[in-house]
């Protein structure tokens, strides 16, 4: 398929775009999350730009893919299907199509914000009750307290029921959870010290005190 037939892949999906935004996104728990992490999204956006789109700084949907390809985000409860969804769902309505057509096809920096945020609705993250579960406050300390009791990721993903029997949690906690996570892995390459570069992520929200605490506990547990 070609970036124009996929941009336009949502034409055949139910069009409820607006209604979700109403009911789920445009809440102040959502918007302290999105502020929260506010520079690193932008730099992100800025960063990968495409050449192509510089004058009109917008991603395209290949940016997207790439990017969430670029720290493995795709699996077995997040499919390029939905990516693609995402993508065209958060696109804003644009007056004309033909004249407009760069921002009909591709993600204005606030349409991007909103990208991020629908993918929080489809991709699997830990709910409340399993982070307690094992101790721990966020996704990347879920999979290393996995790792150690010799449990991989996939593996607890297959266990978890279906979305539509498992509490999945409110959006803005999602949002949390997948905007640390996603930065984790984008940065951790790039700095001596992944734990402190976790606890400055956790910290956009005040949770690295508990962090430490949990993490504490865990280790005189076992």
């Amino acid at each position: 398929q070609s970036q124009r037939e996929r941009a336009t892949l949502p034409l055949c999906w139910d069009d409820k775009r607006n209604e979700w935004r109403k009911r789920y996104l445009y809440n102040k728990g959502c918007d302290d999350m999105v502020r929260a992490h506010l520079a690193r999204l932008e730099k992100l956006y800025k960063k990968n730009i495409s050449r192509d789109r510089a004058k009109s700084r917008l991603w395209t949907l290949d940016v997207w893919i790439k990017v969430l390809e670029q720290i493995d985000f795709f699996d077995q409860t997040y499919t390029y299907q939905q990516a693609c969804y995402c993508f065209c769902m958060a696109k804003m309505t644009v007056v004309d199509e033909v004249y407009s057509r760069d921002k009909h096809c591709n993600l204005t920096y606030v349409d991007f914000l909103e990208a991020i945020c629908r993918l929080a609705e489809f991709k699997t993250l830990p709910n409340e009750e399993e982070l307690e579960e094992y101790h721990v406050t966020n996704v990347v300390d879920l999979i290393d307290a996995l790792q150690e009791s010799e449990c991989t990721w996939g593996q607890w993903l297959l266990a978890r029921p279906s979305p539509e029997s498992r509490d999945l949690g409110p959006l803005d906690h999602r949002v949390e959870q997948l905007l640390i996570w996603m930065f984790y892995l984008l940065e951790k390459g790039n700095v001596r010290d992944p734990e402190k570069l976790l606890l400055k992520l956790l910290a956009a929200t005040g949770r690295e005190k508990e962090a430490k605490g949990k993490k504490l506990t865990r280790s005189k547990s076992m």
